[in-house]
């Protein structure tokens, strides 16, 4: 009885397991001058934009994603501060994806870096209250 059971178990195990179907997506990633994006994150995401399974490029630029189910999916490929997305995939068999091309990122002309006093400063003997970034130091002093 029980050696029958674990027969049973083991068959649908079997069966299922032979049944099941999981697809590959090759692909590269280049920049605009057709170069190869080494250790690019490479990302699968369903429709909804939740994260599924993630490599990176190789020496190539080239990636590959294993055991992926069938359905619809989108392809994120970002490197530093550049990012590319893919339209969505319907997946149903094996894909070899086009080169995902990396735009060049913004270069900016100046960046301005400023700092405000704080408004609560502790010295040793007493506890100063700043003003002048706050909303009262539009008013006068018997606002304060």
């Amino acid at each position: 009885m029980i050696r029958s059971t674990y027969l049973t178990v083991i068959f649908f195990f079997t069966f299922s397991l032979a049944f099941a179907q999981d697809f590959t997506i090759n692909g590269s990633v280049v920049d605009e001058n057709n170069t190869p994006v080494v250790l690019a994150n490479v990302i699968l995401m369903s429709e909804e934009g939740e994260f599924i399974k993630g490599t990176v490029t190789n020496d190539q630029g080239d990636y590959r994603i294993h055991s992926i189910a069938k359905g619809n999916y989108r392809i994120v490929a970002s490197y530093i501060a550049n990012t590319v997305e893919s339209d969505l995939l319907v997946v149903t068999s094996n894909i070899e994806m086009p080169p995902l091309v990396l735009q060049s990122a913004q270069e900016l002309d100046e960046v301005v870096v400023t700092q405000n006093k704080p408004k609560l400063e502790q010295l040793s003997d007493r506890h100063i209250f700043n003003v002048e970034n706050t909303a009262i130091s539009d008013g006068d002093i018997w606002d304060v």
